[in-house]
């Protein structure tokens, strides 16, 4: 986004290109000096202006600072640019003036690069949208298209609402919403979310999220709001740079007193005047928010990015989070003596009428083994099973009442087999013929692919105790914990015991720090009480994304991991910029008092250290995930 030129000047800034003039300007100079091409009186009257010119951006910084009552490292870069013409150290305003413009550059510079993301989802909300009337297809402002309008989107295309497909498919790129790297297939019925890329088809789309309900509106919105929040590291860094200022700015008057030495103050001055620990650590956050959000990862702030780098204890759902939250069968047990035939036939009878979630896991699984069939007529009892009737032979599927409720026996060998599975917490649906048991499937929320291999990501990382909550029985539960890995679990929950859990562990341990995974939905009321709320799976839901400080905008649990992983190296950058700080400023100081610095080279010393913890915090956004990710 472009801001005017007199925007800029009003907040002390300066516009790149005219920063590069006064840059390669001061350098001409100042190599013209000090290779004697010119008398210092020819050259002085350049380093003059030059320096007051490029500086008038820091006296409107000062001004302001005073007007806010603040302190800043303008005041104390004014202050130095004042001793400098007083003692009439030309060189020495020239390297403030060199220092001060790569300052502004590299400050711009680097917001750029940490606003990529967020100006990488801007561009995605496309400024027209073509809206069917009839037979007209008609392109108008964005924030024009009302609920109910039939929004046309061809390939290539962002599209430019919420909303859902009512005529095409093909393929769409979410991943700039999601972070999703594989593209998705759409169709008819299928709802779509503003910000995706159609790569394949084209579609019309009735709009059922416009303007700023939209998905990718409200995504730009958190990102922005979250830029704005500080975390404590960070207002601990403005806090210190201001006593240190403050602190500096005392020295140097005590220095004169004692000394009455101008160019020892001047050079105390030029050491001190950079505030690059209280630029470098925010800029470091505010990639890492930014990268996450690309990720498809949306943190509401930093301070929630510092807490996941102290995170010990995870407390997690099961039903969708964990689990695929979906029924599959895991295998089948056919009793002695039973044809296979004769128990996929009745499996596949009666699964492929019922439209329970247990029918539907069946009669995918025994599709594989035999063709489908349909009965002559069948009887679907709510929450029990279901009859069908075929060829004069009637059939069953359900529960183990049901099987009582028909009358059926169940071999022992078959009983036995049973209670094996049962135990292992593992659901069982019964297949039937007439009064006999054919056999049973073993039916199971199933685990998501590598959930166990990130539960150990996270153990590696730190996070000593993860807690699965769930309502399920204790059997089901207690198998999912263990194929999962995690080091505790509770049973048979209602959300109120889930928040009461929650409480216990917070009671129990309140210096440390916990987070809550759920969908956001039933496990609302935990998130809100939680350090930490991370919703799974939040894309294009206001109810998950209002309840969480940290919204997975896919349902992959991998980024939980990753997201930790990633609040750890931004506050190692942190915590090694504090080092930098005080080796750098404690050296500087050193060598001022040792007189090996002058006030020019006092200048260029602060001139090239300055990039140091910038550069440093600028490593963000190479981050990569550590490598003990790649050891599991």
């Amino acid at each position: 986004m472009k801001v005017s030129f007199k925007k800029l000047l009003l907040v002390g800034e300066l516009p790149i290109w005219l920063d590069t003039i006064f840059i390669t300007f001061t350098v001409a100079v100042l190599i013209i000096r000090y290779a004697n091409i010119f008398a210092e009186n020819i050259i002085n009257p350049f380093l003059i202006g030059i320096s007051i010119i490029a500086n008038i951006p820091v006296a409107i910084a000062v001004f302001n600072s005073f007007k806010e009552r603040r302190i800043t490292a303008d005041i104390l870069a004014g202050i130095a640019l004042i001793f400098s013409f007083i003692a009439q150290e030309w060189a020495s305003a020239a390297f403030i003036t060199l220092m001060l413009a790569f300052a502004r550059m590299l400050h711009t510079w680097s917001d750029s690069k940490a606003n990529n993301a967020l100006n990488s989802l801007a561009k995605l909300k496309p400024k027209y949208a073509r809206v069917r009337h009839g037979n007209t297809i008609v392109e108008i402002p964005i924030n024009k298209v009302k609920l109910g309008d039939t929004v046309v989107v061809s390939l290539g295309e962002s599209v430019p609402v919420d909303g859902k497909i009512i005529e095409g498919s093909g393929l769409l790129n979410q991943s700039s919403i999601t972070g999703e790297s594989i593209p998705v297939y759409k169709k008819e019925e299928d709802k779509i979310l503003s910000g995706s890329i159609v790569v394949q088809g084209n579609f019309e789309i009735v709009a059922q999220k416009v303007g700023k309900y939209s998905t990718i509106e409200r995504i730009i919105s958190l990102v922005e709001s979250a830029a704005e929040q500080k975390a404590p590291i960070v207002k601990i860094a403005d806090k210190l740079s201001a006593y240190y200022i403050g602190g500096a700015f005392l020295v140097s008057i005590i220095v004169y007193a004692v000394s009455q030495d101008v160019s020892l103050v001047l050079s105390i001055l030029l050491v001190v005047c950079a505030d690059e620990i209280a630029v470098a650590i925010p800029l470091a956050f505010l990639m890492a928010v930014a990268i996450s959000a690309k990720r498809g990862v949306i943190i509401r702030g930093a301070e929630f990015l510092e807490g996941l780098s102290r995170l010990n204890t995870l407390v997690v759902d099961k039903t969708g989070t964990l689990t695929m939250g979906k029924l599959g069968v895991a295998g089948c047990v056919i009793g002695k003596g039973i044809d296979s035939d004769d128990f996929f036939e009745a499996a596949s009878l009666t699964s492929s009428i019922s439209k329970h979630p247990a029918s539907r896991a069946i009669e995918k699984y025994v599709s594989k083994f035999t063709k489908q069939k349909s009965p002559d007529s069948y009887e679907e009892k709510v929450g029990k099973g279901v009859v069908a009737r075929f060829k004069g032979g009637h059939f069953f599927l359900g529960r183990r009442s049901f099987m009582e409720e028909m009358h059926a026996s169940l071999s022992k060998d078959l009983l036995e087999r049973m209670r094996e599975a049962e135990l292992l917490g593992f659901n069982i649906t019964y297949i039937g013929k007439g009064k006999e048991v054919l056999g049973f499937f073993i039916v199971s929320d199933e685990l998501k692919k590598n959930v166990k291999n990130d539960i150990d990501h996270l153990k590696l990382l730190g996070v000593k105790e993860i807690l699965m909550l769930t309502g399920d029985n204790a059997m089901v539960a207690h198998r999912i914990g263990l194929e999962a890995g995690v080091t505790q679990v509770r049973a048979n929950l209602l959300p109120e015991d889930k928040v009461k859990e929650v409480e216990k562990f917070l009671h129990k341990s309140p210096k440390d720090m916990l987070a809550v995974v759920g969908d956001g939905v039933n496990d609302a009321a935990a998130l809100k009480r939680a350090p930490i709320g991370i919703v799974m799976g939040a894309v294009g839901s206001d109810v998950s994304i209002e309840a969480a400080d940290v919204i997975l905008m896919h349902d992959d649990f991998s980024k939980i991991p990753e997201t930790v992983d990633l609040s750890r190296f931004v506050m190692q950058i942190a915590k090694q910029n504090f080092m930098w700080w005080i080796v750098i400023n404690g050296v500087g100081l050193y060598l001022v008092f040792t007189h090996v610095l002058n006030p020019t080279s006092a200048a260029a010393f602060n001139f090239l250290t300055d990039f140091i913890p910038l550069l440093n915090a600028l490593r963000v956004m190479r981050f990569k995930r550590s490598p003990i990710f790649r050891q599991l």
